[in-house]
């Protein structure tokens, strides 16, 4: 039995965000229905003999479509794969894109976790992030997933907004708490090349705030969220016990995953391939085969290297027997002068049986993981 991390990718939204580079375009219905004929014939072509362990539905807005199309989708998801299978099934969603109808659709499709794209509580910040949605309309969606039955909701927040102060974070980290979500993640703004957020800043329109600041607050999270029943587990995620997201676990640990829908990626026994990302070459291509556009197998050393990368965003760090079991490689073989010196400065703590990432490390993470590339 092929068991395998299945992501699909549903690449429409309202409207595009001031930051956001994902593959995704505002809402067309005959678009959006030509789409979802075409991830019916990707998943008849890949899905055979496959078992979800974790199934995610992200985007884009899934939550966007109407109600039939959305039920047209997930119908196509459970008729190729094995979803009862699967112990997490999430959805994404953003505030004011799920109505009682669309909730009972995902219920009876067998979702069982949403993921709430929140962002901020402050108006500001929302409007500065160029979201379409208010505060009230992530109290109101919240609510109406509770009531509709859902068990195990997750919130997305962004730190360092341009504008944006600690105390306003702080108000961010406990108006999510207050909700009582299963899991909340913390994402460092980023400005992404040629996004409307991005070229304000090079038009000196739009200015960031400084490192120290967004690492201060980063660092508000790590304290302020496990005082709340929420323990940090990744470099971004904290949730109450057993409701980590065992889909993102799964590919922090290099394990196998089926990417379905434009864009996707796939990995499968170190063997990479993606989608074509423009979505009328993606249905076109659909038309004739599939539609992979990329293809990589990773040489044995990349491809722990990538594991050492991928586990070291992982709060519990990587355990050298393990890490061994896994790639085939010793840990400490994919040293350099500059991983060694990480661990003499305090960025990375090793204890002769596990390396993770100090909290001295933490706020500039990504920095210290560029070095196990080699």
């Amino acid at each position: 039995m092929n068991r395998v991390s299945l992501y699909i990718h549903v690449p429409f939204c309202l409207s595009k965000y001031a930051y956001c580079d994902f593959n995704s375009i505002v809402y067309a219905r005959d678009l959006a229905g030509r789409y979802i004929a075409a991830l019916e014939r990707e998943m008849t072509l890949r899905g055979e003999g496959l078992v979800p362990e974790t199934i995610y539905i992200g985007g884009g807005t899934p939550t966007c479509l109407p109600p039939e199309q959305l039920r047209k989708l997930l119908a196509g998801v459970r008729r190729h794969f094995d979803t009862d299978a699967a112990d997490e099934f999430t959805v994404e969603a953003n505030p004011a894109t799920v109505d009682e109808a669309k909730a009972r659709v995902l219920l009876d499709a067998g979702v069982n976790r949403i993921s709430i794209g929140a962002q901020s509580f402050h108006a500001t910040l929302l409007k500065t992030l160029g979201r379409i949605h208010s505060t009230d309309d992530t109290d109101k969606t919240y609510e109406l997933l509770r009531k509709e039955g859902f068990r195990n909701i997750s919130l997305d927040l962004i730190l360092a907004v341009p504008g944006e102060t600690p105390g306003m974070w702080r108000e961010d980290l406990r108006r999510a708490c207050d909700m009582n979500p299963e899991h909340i993640s913390t994402y460092c703004l980023t400005y992404e090349p040629e996004t409307p957020m991005e070229r304000g800043v090079r038009e000196g329109r739009v200015i960031p705030l400084p490192e120290d600041l967004e690492a201060e607050m980063y660092l508000q999270a790590v304290e302020v969220l496990p005082g709340r029943g929420y323990a940090q587990y990744e470099i971004s995620s904290f949730a109450r016990p057993g409701r980590e997201c065992a889909h993102n676990i799964a590919y922090w640990l290099n394990g196998n995953s089926l990417g379905i829908g434009a864009g996707s990626f796939t990995y499968r026994n170190g063997k990479r391939s993606s989608n074509a990302g423009d979505i009328a070459k993606y249905i076109a291509l659909l038309e004739e085969g599939l539609p992979t556009v990329f293809r990589e197998e990773l040489e044995p050393e990349a491809a722990a290297r990538e594991a050492a990368v991928l586990g070291l965003r992982m709060r519990a760090g990587l355990e050298r027997n393990d890490f061994l079991k896994r790639t085939g490689f010793e840990l400490d073989a994919l040293f350099n002068d500059e991983v060694r010196r990480l661990i003499a400065d305090g960025f990375l703590e090793d204890d002769g049986a596990t390396l993770r990432v100090s909290r001295r490390g933490l706020p500039v993470t990504d920095s210290l993981l560029v070095h196990f590339i080699g």
